[in-house]
């Protein structure tokens, strides 16, 4: 399932991502502002209430989004992907 990207120096690209998520943040204004659109959204919903809700965020990038879900309902199961 994890087959190698040709020519991709894993580590390398590892090392990249990891050394701009620490300013990522500062950066992404365009971002802050989709995620905190998008959370007044999901507020403004009616949606039915459920025992074991599971939130999605996609494209969660360094995870602003997913801990702000996780304050919304703590019981649900949060599935960030990037």
């Amino acid at each position: 399932m994890n087959a190698p990207v040709s020519g991709l120096d894993a580590r390398r690209a590892s090392r990249n991502f990891s050394s701009a998520a620490a300013t990522y943040e500062r950066a992404a204004q365009l971002q802050a502002q989709t995620r905190e659109q998008l959370l007044t959204m999901l507020d403004a919903a009616s949606l039915p209430a459920a025992a074991n809700p599971c939130l999605v965020d996609l494209g969660c990038g360094t995870g602003l989004g997913a801990l702000a879900l996780r304050g919304r309902d703590p019981r649900a199961t949060i599935v960030a992907l990037d």
